[in-house]
């Protein structure tokens, strides 16, 4: 998060924007830029999780941006009046919770809308990797399509929300073998899901590790 751009980290930048312009706002100008970077670097090592030299490297067109837009934001308000500025303060709130109400909503899918809709049905083939500590000890190469469609049947519905940052000790990885390369890592005791780059947690109850126990499964060691 931060270091990509989405509507969630759209939020985050309209945030530190707003704080920066409105606390710099009964101090000096100069204090949007510095607040502003301040507080980009510290969302990004909480939420990205990445050091003060990560945050520096990948997040400079971020903090750039900022800080020029807070000081010529922060600039332009000293010459309007109070009253411009308390409508200024009003719209920005209204507008920045609207947007944050809509990206919220966005970070909720299914494992469906996500990946499986996406796979190619005339050619439903793939490999299931069982892991421990990451470490794979048994695999198994689906190809009955009988097999294939069970197994998907019994993961469609999976109530997904993403998140953005959190451990993952995968347990099983499933790698589809068809015209798109697609690997989906699950972790049931955690609860968690990563596709492709993201990240989700599971939302909806229910024992979907049972689709990597189907009796059908003939793994190899």
């Amino acid at each position: 998060m931060l270091t990509d751009f989405d509507l969630m980290t759209l939020v985050v930048l309209l945030v530190i924007l707003f704080v920066s312009v409105v606390v710099s706002y009964f101090f000096a100008w100069w204090w949007a830029p510095l607040i502003s970077v301040v507080s980009f670097i510290m969302a990004g090592m909480l939420f990205g999780r990445l050091d003060i030299i990560s945050v520096l490297i990948s997040g400079f067109p971020h903090i750039f941006l900022l800080a020029l837009s807070s000081s010529l934001i922060r600039i332009w308000v000293d010459g309007r009046s109070k009253k411009t500025n308390r409508m200024l303060l009003v719209t920005s709130v209204v507008f920045i919770a609207l947007v944050g109400v809509i990206a919220h909503q966005l970070r909720f899918t299914t494992i469906d809308e996500a990946v499986l809709d996406k796979l190619d049905e005339q050619n439903l083939r793939f490999e299931i990797i069982a892991r421990d500590n990451h470490v794979p000890y048994q695999r198994a190469f689906v190809e009955d399509e009988q097999l294939a469609e069970s197994i998907l049947n019994d993961l469609s519905g999976m109530e997904l929300r993403e998140e953005y940052y959190g451990y993952l000790d995968t347990q099983y990885s499933l790698i589809t073998s068809g015209s798109e390369y697609i690997m989906i890592d699950f972790d049931f005791e955690q609860g968690l899901v990563y596709i492709h780059r993201d990240l989700y947690s599971i939302r909806s109850e229910s024992d979907y590790i049972e689709a990597f126990e189907n009796e059908d499964i003939e793994w190899e060691e």
